[in-house]
């Protein structure tokens, strides 16, 4: 049942103190120290969100699930409680807390926004250096779209309704046989015009969270990774293998436009690395390959693919440093292409479209 997520959450007026962030510890001596969200349990779903944050050594801590999302309007936030304090957050956050907290039991998180103290720019900067790390070692990386409308969450379920037509065919089912599906065995499996999923299958894909730039090592280095818009949640390798299924069988919205590219480049990017042939790539070729993908600051295009680097040589030099101002850092990496490549071959590159913004609205 779709539950519209536009209804606040309700809150504790009588906490006014605001959190303020301690430091985090091993910063100065280069041990890595980090912080996990304890999402408090609730079984009301309307609830306060209450949580607890813990510090934690990176390399000798507990299982916890790590949020993938957009950041949202910053002017639009709610209050979440850790005890007696209460810490504004952006509104797309919230509402993924609440979908993503138990009724019963604690569930921890790593969500940037929470879990890094944004006005500190040394722990921003040390926090990306290892972010691609962060996303690795998390149990499941997991991809919150928002809380969506009936028509994007019917969409998503759709990937269901691929899923069940796979299971029935069967792996050994012949691709000819798939692909030169006729209307009655779409009718059959419910992938035929009747079916209201299919009208919304395009919705998800046109998702702002699949353009970021920061999701292709968040899903590429994820040990696993699931979707969730709404009240719908779908395994990735489900999505993928869906879209695939679509494509054989001709479904309406499965066609190779841009939106569903970028879900594509996505999941060639984890097939990569999981086959480590993204260590033989040129760095220029990298760079250019996800150009595509938006991010509000533009040195972030580089810092972001940091996880993908075809040498820990190039990861050192362009390490993220937000007090590096945009233009030096461009200056390296184009340094580190020339001494890649050995070739002028960077001269060549086409400046991107003037039409095509780097940056999207207030998102990280």
């Amino acid at each position: 049942m779709y539950i519209r997520d536009e209804q606040p959450l309700r809150t504790r007026p009588e906490v006014t103190s605001i959190y303020l962030y301690k430091p985090l510890k091993g910063l100065d001596r280069g041990i890595f120290h980090f912080r996990l969200l304890e999402l408090l349990p609730s079984p009301d779903f309307w609830g306060p969100i209450q949580v607890r944050l813990h510090q934690v050594p990176f390399h000798h801590c507990q299982d916890y699930e790590a949020i993938s999302y957009c950041w949202g309007d910053s002017t639009d936030t709610w209050p979440i409680y850790l005890d007696n304090q209460v810490m504004p957050i952006r509104i797309n956050l919230a509402q993924a807390l609440r979908r993503y907290r138990f009724q019963s039991g604690s569930r921890f998180i790593w969500a940037d926004a929470i879990c890094i103290d944004q006005s500190n720019l040394l722990e921003r900067s040390y926090h990306v250096a290892m972010m691609g790390e962060i996303y690795q070692r998390s149990q499941c990386t997991l991809i919150w779209l928002g809380p969506g409308t009936p028509n994007t969450v019917r969409g998503l379920e759709f990937v269901w309704d691929l899923m069940n037509a796979r299971n029935s065919l069967g792996d050994n089912e012949p691709a000819a046989t798939i692909q030169s599906s006729s209307t009655s065995e779409k009718t059959k499996y419910n992938l035929d015009d009747s079916n209201p999923r299919l009208h919304a299958y395009r919705a998800p894909q046109l998702n702002p969270c699949f353009r970021r730039v920061w999701v292709i090592q968040e899903v590429a280095l994820a040990s696993k990774a699931s979707i969730t818009l709404g009240p719908c949640t779908v395994d990735w390798d489900d999505y993928c293998t869906a879209r695939v299924l679509a494509s054989k069988m001709r479904v309406q919205g499965s066609g190779g436009d841009e939106s569903g590219t970028v879900v594509d480049e996505l999941s060639q990017a984890k097939v990569l690395v999981s086959q480590r042939s993204y260590a033989t790539h040129r760095l220029l070729p990298l760079l250019l390959h996800y150009r595509q993908f938006e991010a509000t600051d533009a040195r972030d295009k580089i810092f972001a693919l940091r996880g993908l680097f075809p040498s820990s040589k190039y990861a050192d030099i362009l390490s993220p440093n937000y007090d590096v101002a945009t233009s030096l850092l461009y200056e390296k990496a184009a340094r580190c292409i020339l001494a890649q490549d050995r070739t002028l071959d960077i001269l060549g590159v086409p400046r991107s479209d003037p039409s095509n913004k780097i940056n999207t609205p207030d998102g990280n």
